[in-house]
Formats: C-alpha cells, sequence, structure tokens
C-alpha cells in the first residue's frame, strides 16, 4: 500500500503484513508517512514476534522556533484484535519500546480498542483493558480525549459494514504526557484521504 501514498511529499515506511491461516491471505501491517521537511534519522528495527507487521517505530528530528531540533520517537501501530490470548504480549511489548526510548515519544494508529462508553463496543474486554493499562502505565495521553465535541456518532473512525452511522474510534494518536504543551487530533474529511484496501483513513 506504500506506494499508493503521495511520495513525493512524504518518506514511506512500511511493515507489510504477516501471513496467516484461516483467515486473510495476509493481516495487519501499517504504513507510516513521514513529511519531508523532517529528518529522519534512522527506523529502529523490530525483533520482537508479536510485534512483526503490526509495528514501526522511527527517530525523527522535530525543529523548534528557536532554530534548533530535538530526536523524537515515533511508534506506529496497527494493534492484534486479541491481544488477551495467553501467548500473546504485544501490549506489553509496545510499552516496553515506549519506556526505553530515550526521547520523547508519541504513538499513533489502529490500537483496535474502544475506550469510550459512547463507542460501540468492539470485541472482548482484553483490548480495551491492556490498552488502558497502556496508558496509564506511561502516563500517555490519548488525544481524543482532548476533543469533547468529537464523538464516533459523527466522527466514527471505523463502522459497520453498510452503516453510516455511529461506530467506534479506534485510530488514536498518544503522546507521553511530558513531550508536548498542545496538540490535536481530526478526521479527515477529503474523500482523497481513504487508503484502498482499509476501513481507515490518514489522520
Amino acid at each position: 500500500m506504500g506506494d499508493k501514498l503521495p511520495k513525493s511529499d512524504y518518506n514511506i515506511c512500511e511493515e507489510t503484513g504477516v501471513k496467516t491461516d484461516n483467515h486473510h491471505l495476509y493481516k495487519w501491517g501499517i504504513v507510516v508517512g513521514i513529511h519531508k521537511d523532517l529528518q529522519i534519522l534512522q527506523r529502529v528495527a523490530i525483533s520482537h514476534s508479536s510485534l512483526v507487521g503490526c509495528v514501526i517505530t522511527i527517530d525523527f528530528v522535530l525543529g523548534t522556533s528557536s532554530g534548533h531540533g530535538f530526536i523524537h520517537h515515533f511508534v506506529g501501530v496497527y494493534a492484534l484484535w486479541n491481544p488477551g490470548s495467553a501467548d500473546n504480549d504485544f501490549w506489553m511489548q509496545v510499552t516496553l519500546i515506549c519506556q526505553q526510548s530515550p526521547y520523547s515519544w508519541t504513538l499513533a494508529g489502529d490500537v483496535n480498542a474502544t475506550v469510550s462508553t459512547i463507542e460501540r463496543p468492539s470485541g472482548g474486554q482484553d483490548m480495551r483493558r491492556q490498552y488502558l493499562q497502556f496508558l496509564h502505565q506511561l502516563d500517555g495521553r490519548d488525544l481524543w480525549t482532548l476533543n469533547p465535541d468529537q464523538t464516533c456518532d459523527h466522527d466514527w473512525m471505523c463502522h459497520a459494514r453498510g452503516s453510516m452511522a455511529g461506530g467506534n474510534i479506534i485510530d488514536q494518536i498518544v503522546l507521553f504526557n511530558k513531550g508536548f504543551d498542545d496538540a490535536e487530533i481530526q478526521v479527515a474529511d477529503k474523500s482523497s484521504d481513504y487508503i484502498p484496501m482499509t476501513d481507515h483513513q490518514l489522520l
């Protein structure tokens, strides 16, 4: 899917999906675009098996108004829909990535969990519990909580097939609470922001 994104403006990093049995031919997979105004220092290798095909980590430089810059750690995720299985430690491994980062960090992507009581329930409670535990352990700030006027009733990010009303806000951006003074998230409103072969839009 990386080839379908605007490469003229972005450096594209892609983690292809993992081949699975008894499901789609490939599942998960994630693409991250870093605007070319930002200097990428490195793409950090992912070695743990539970993160393959689901996580991309990148260190890049954020400029400041004084002409300086600082290194920022970005984690792109496509979270598993069943992280509660006994042999899966997806959110524990993502927590370690953020905890061990020597820099401020941001996590963004599909966390596959509903976190608001007004959202349509999605899957089991394990997803919600593990994601909320991740936020608590890392003092993470979910940006949807800063936008009280935006709800799944009108600004859904994923909805049932054939339905245009309500849904789940499962695409999230999380900031390390000590990393930024201000930030925002909003739903893309252009049809060109829709990525083919997925039910998500660019954030």
